[in-house]
């Protein structure tokens, strides 16, 4: 006897042709393909899981897809995880949609277990399918699942990351690249009002140039946070030498002040962190600013900046190809870590949790770490923080997330991604100082910096108060102040000081983890 399906979308537009379910965009046969008909170019190759599952983890976009078989459905997240699916199989009923909310209102959803929960609180993300209710997994990004509707047996064929190879680029073919792929963003944005989030830094300074130089006009640069940080100042200047308009969103008390109590902002929170990921907040005062100033139009689109870190190589670090698979995990959790206070057992459990939810049986060493910081940080970290525009109703696009161009720099010999030498330089001969934003350049990234185990040891029992003189108090996001929001919201939780006080994501795991968990009304 088939198990009961039902299939729940609600939380995205989704397109249905032919039993095949639809949302986001794709390029296919060098033609952008947007919602209304994405269903149509998957049915050809929906004959066959094994073909289905090559043909969408070859597929360049931000999508996901679902196939209604006899026997069985198949769903596909996309590589960048734009549209997070989520899947239950219990009590003789199988539940997909893309709000997890849906289905642990069922009450099919149990209590957080400790593994996931100590992973969570270390990484803002949870482990590979895991989320942080038991009865629910997610998609992997770049995941194709298929859920046999008898049995409820579940085979999933992950996303495999394009192999390094040996030959060389130079910076006039890797600014050929570059240029050759965001033509076909440039082409989506004609004539629209296009936002771009400018930071200092180099990704966002090169999506400026790159709108220069397709001719776009409409464009508005803009940045926020604490006021008089040295980053708005360097944008402002690169906004007025491309002659884009600028706008600086001061963020201040009288502008965030009560936000964590507000219904909107409980309703952004469960949207943004889907029991799967910390949901990110710099962002949604901005939007809600520019909202509420009626500066966004109905065509406007958000162009963000990642995960540029990702494609330069500022997670690679020198003994990355020769270490052991124990001392890549043991690196991910000191240099992206939210530095909260753990014992060594729950240590070695988030370890372990590594090894046996996300890396992938044979992978090498720089493979696996790859892997781990491309899905767990890049597309449910901070890719997931484009959650903000969708949940304002506002589309984004990530031509820096493009499967072309990320394939393109894993596939670079290590050697040249090292310390960002050559994306740093191609960015800087040949598109800054073209454009003369050459302004404020940084010197090359010098790869992670693996905190030593005397160094480590001593941040973690210098006292409290000495750490707050040492570290920077006035964060450029303002983010000291929002969590000391998010703190007094719960006041009941004792909430626990990472050994890094300005790591501020220490507080937003445990807020968001006791908001979900306990603090949230239910229905």
């Amino acid at each position: 006897m088939a198990l009961k399906l039902e299939i729940r979308l609600t939380k995205y537009s989704w397109a249905d042709k032919n039993n095949i379910v639809a949302t986001g965009f794709c390029w296919h046969n060098h033609r952008f393909t947007d919602v209304e008909n994405l269903p149509e170019i998957f049915i050809p190759v929906s004959f066959d899981f094994d073909h289905f599952a090559s043909f969408c983890q070859m597929c360049n976009g931000q999508f996901s897809v679902l196939a209604k078989k006899e026997g069985n459905i198949w769903l596909h997240c996309g590589y960048s995880w734009s549209y997070p699916l989520f899947y239950s199989v219990v009590e003789e009923r199988i539940i997909i949609s893309d709000d997890p909310g849906v289905i642990s209102f069922e009450k099919i959803a149990n209590s957080c277990s400790e593994e996931v929960r100590d992973y969570f609180l270390m990484f803002g993300v949870t482990p590979g399918a895991k989320t942080l209710f038991r009865g629910i997994k997610t998609v992997r990004p770049g995941e194709t699942v298929l859920i046999n509707l008898t049995s409820g047996q579940v085979i999933k064929k992950v996303f495999e990351l394009p192999i390094e190879s040996e030959v060389l680029k130079n910076p006039d073919e890797l600014a050929f690249t570059i240029r050759q792929n965001f033509s076909k963003y440039a082409l989506l944005l004609k004539d629209k009002q296009v936002f771009l989030p400018l930071t200092g830094g180099y990704d966002s300074r090169l999506l400026a140039c790159l709108l220069k130089e397709s001719g776009l006009k409409n464009v508005t640069c803009i940045t926020w946070g604490r006021p008089g940080m040295d980053d708005a100042e360097t944008a402002r200047l690169v906004a007025e030498k491309l002659q884009f308009e600028y706008i600086f969103i001061p963020y201040t008390n009288s502008l965030i002040g009560g936000f964590a109590l507000s219904h909107e902002f409980k309703q952004y929170a469960d949207y943004a962190g889907h029991i799967t990921s910390m949901p990110y907040f710099q962002d949604y005062f901005a939007i809600k600013y520019l909202q509420q100033k009626n500066q966004i139009s109905g065509d406007a689109v958000f162009i963000p900046g990642h995960p540029g870190d990702f494609l330069r190589g500022s997670h690679l670090y020198p003994g990355l190809g020769t270490d052991s698979l124990p001392k890549v995990t043991e690196v991910i959790r000191k240099a992206f870590g939210t530095w909260l206070p753990m014992h060594p057992t729950q240590k070695a459990q988030v370890l372990r949790t590594i090894f046996e939810e996300v890396l992938v049986d044979g992978e090498g060493s720089k493979t696996s770490f790859q892997r781990w910081d491309f899905e767990e940080r890049q597309c449910k970290l901070i890719g997931n923080s484009s959650q903000v525009y969708s949940f304002f109703g506002i589309r984004h696009l990530a031509p820096l997330f493009d499967r072309e161009l990320v394939s393109y720099f894993l596939e670079l010999p290590f050697s040249i991604r090292l310390f960002a030498l050559l994306y740093n330089k191609t960015l800087e001969t040949h598109f800054f100082r073209l454009h003369k934003v050459d302004i404020a350049m940084k010197d090359y990234e010098k790869g992670l910096d693996i905190t030593s185990c005397f160094k480590e040891m001593m941040i973690r029992y210098i006292p409290g108060l000495i750490k707050k003189r040492y570290y920077p108090v006035d964060d450029p996001v303002f983010y000291r102040e929002i969590t000391h929001e998010l703190i007094q919201s719960i006041p009941e939780v004792n909430f626990k000081e990472p050994e890094k006080p300005h790591f501020y994501n220490g507080y937003i795991v445990q807020w968001y983890l006791n908001w979900l968990l306990y603090a949230k009304p239910t229905d």
